[in-house]
């Protein structure tokens, strides 16, 4: 009888490390789809303003700085980076180390909730500015989300001038 109840608690175990490894898989993806699409934003938004080397915008943590500015926002910009920064430090180091006590689990919960908090201010501005009549629908819907649509709607706005662009040219 004992051998069944090790069978079990191994089989439960298994699943439970097949549940993280899944869980881990998609929270990578999602990364990563919310970069690129991230990154075609900026890169967009950078190439109809005219600006220079819009290539930077694929460049990590700094795409955070430069959609900052481009909504007129560099200080929540860079913020939005630096607490970007300390959420991949922290799972990273979670990750390496195997081991997750409070102070870095709040540190790690801290930093991605300001910095969905600093997105969510960044493209509200630039809704406000690119689209005025559906800002407010454009942030419920990057709320209710949980960020996912965030950088989807900001690519599809990527060619859309902002109203002070349209007044200057």
């Amino acid at each position: 009888m004992g051998g069944i109840s090790v069978l079990v608690l191994l089989g439960f175990l298994s699943g439970l490390y097949m549940l993280f490894i899944a869980v881990f898989f998609v929270a990578v993806l999602y990364l990563i789809i919310n970069y690129v699409f991230e990154a075609l934003a900026v890169l967009g938004m950078r190439e109809s303003r005219g600006d220079r080397a819009p290539a930077l915008a694929w460049i990590p943590i700094y795409n955070k700085y430069l959609l900052g500015e481009i909504a007129g926002k560099k200080v929540l910009g860079v913020f939005s980076g630096i607490f970007t920064l300390v959420m991949i430090g922290t799972g990273a180091y979670c990750y390496r180390t195997l081991t997750m006590d409070r102070l870095i689990f709040g540190t790690f919960l801290v930093s991605a909730i300001l910095g969905f908090i600093l997105d969510l201010v960044i493209a509200y501005r630039l809704y406000k500015n690119v689209v005025p009549k559906w800002k407010d629908v454009l942030l419920l819907l990057s709320i209710l989300s949980g960020g996912l649509l965030r950088p989807v709607i900001l690519f599809g706005l990527r060619k859309k001038g902002t109203e002070t662009d349209k007044k200057m040219g």
